[in-house]
């Protein structure tokens, strides 16, 4: 997703909030679901983890 796609899903999308989770949704017109991780460095500060933690998210979202 372009940077653009992002700043309109966290000002227009809905909320869900989990303890170590927030969730953010925004339907589209595209006929399929797209999916953007964000994994912010103040929660996990190793940017090895945060991409480790963005692959399983993206794997899992794939693999439903």
């Amino acid at each position: 997703m372009a940077a653009g796609q992002f700043k309109e899903v966290f000002r227009r999308g809905r909320r869900l909030r989990f303890d170590c989770l927030e969730l953010i949704t925004l339907g589209n017109d595209l006929g399929q679901p797209r999916l953007g991780v964000v994994v912010p460095k103040r929660m996990v500060k190793l940017a090895v983890r945060r991409n480790t933690i963005k692959r399983w998210v993206r794997e899992s979202f794939r693999r439903r």
